[in-house]
């Protein structure tokens, strides 16, 4: 085992390469939060990984001033990937980053159960559903393993999405799945924001 201390470039380019395995896609100030005095090298890491055309550099629409950097393998790959539902943990990577959210997908989460009940907006503990590379709705979940019956106590669709056929397709299967994986063989969705997606999903659950 190599107990030697890193230099500080390739401390940096620990901090690089690990914030991109566990995010995918990342800002320079994500990989040096809470990491005071890294920056300096980090810029330099970026610099030279992106001049070696491993790394890529993306802008968002919404913050022209600051480049997100991504795997180019993986860039290229994520082109050819048909879209996937997720319906992911509060304590999903992809979450626990409040700001980071709000940056690359306008999306503000919080887990409610923490909140006093009157405050509560999608339910005690609300599940984002991701699609893609767009979060269109959450759920508030309760599994009935004594009868079998697995509900979804509020389905609230983002105002974006549009209803894609597709998309509920896959969010069918998905809430089929995470049903059997609880013990119940049935999905009840008892409220959601949209009466007629609502009622389509119920037929699509048949």
């Amino acid at each position: 085992v190599n107990t030697r201390r890193p230099s500080k470039k390739e401390y940096a380019e620990h901090l690089v390469l690990t914030a991109l395995r566990s995010n995918g896609i990342v800002s320079e100030q994500e990989i040096c939060y809470q990491r005071p005095g890294s920056a300096e090298e980090v810029r330099k890491v970026l610099h030279s990984m992106s001049k070696e055309r491993l790394i890529t550099a993306k802008k968002l629409e919404s913050n022209e001033d600051l480049n997100f950097y991504i795997d180019s393998d993986r860039l290229e790959l994520s082109a050819a990937l048909q879209p996937s539902l997720h319906i992911l943990s509060p304590f999903d990577n992809l979450l626990i980053q409040r700001k980071r959210m709000r940056r690359l997908f306008a999306f503000d989460y919080v887990i409610e159960c923490y909140l006093p009940e009157h405050k509560r907006k999608f339910g005690y503990f609300s599940l984002p559903v991701l699609y893609g590379d767009c979060f269109i709705a959450r759920i508030d979940p309760k599994a009935d393993r004594q009868n079998k019956k697995f509900y979804v106590r509020n389905l609230s669709f983002e105002e974006k999405f549009a209803g894609e056929e597709q998309a509920l397709v896959l969010f069918c299967e998905r809430l089929k799945s995470f049903a059997a994986f609880n013990g119940c063989n049935k999905v009840v969705i008892e409220k959601s924001n949209s009466k007629k997606l609502q009622e389509k999903l119920k037929k699509m659950l048949k």
